[in-house]
């Protein structure tokens, strides 16, 4: 299994540990010592460590956020905005993970993906359009 397929899995089943470990090499690689790095030593350090894409997506189009929001695995969903996934991804289907949290009940995920931004810019005008009707 390659490492987008196991930060997916890892994901959807809340596997933290996993979640963790895939993704600590984004800090590792990004954490330098605030020099400049040669390009021969960043073409080291990349084959060193090739981590998976935060943003990768399964055949469904699903994220590993959306996989961690429609799971409810919070801690998950707080690590993944932590390394920098996108809420602006959708899937297949055009649902954001906003709607996944929403249409499982999970307020405090949902409340962590309004936080992190909106997941789709015309969200609010779609309500204000609503509201103001044709």
């Amino acid at each position: 299994m390659g490492k987008e397929q196991e930060l997916l899995e890892a994901a959807r089943t809340g596997n933290v540990a996993v979640v963790e470990k895939l993704l600590s090499g984004r800090h590792r690689l990004s954490a330098g010592s605030g020099g400049t790095v040669s390009l021969p030593q960043l073409s080291n350090l990349l084959s060193i460590w090739r981590g998976p894409n935060v943003n990768c997506v399964d055949t469904s189009g699903y994220t590993p956020l959306h996989h961690a929001a429609l799971n409810g695995q919070r801690e998950v969903v707080e690590m993944l905005l932590k390394n920098e996934a996108s809420t602006n991804i959708a899937d297949n289907k055009g649902c954001y993970p906003l709607h996944l949290a929403a249409w499982k009940g999970d307020s405090h995920i949902v409340r962590l993906l309004i936080h992190q931004g909106p997941s789709h810019a015309k969200v609010n005008e779609q309500e204000l359009e609503e509201t103001q009707g044709p």
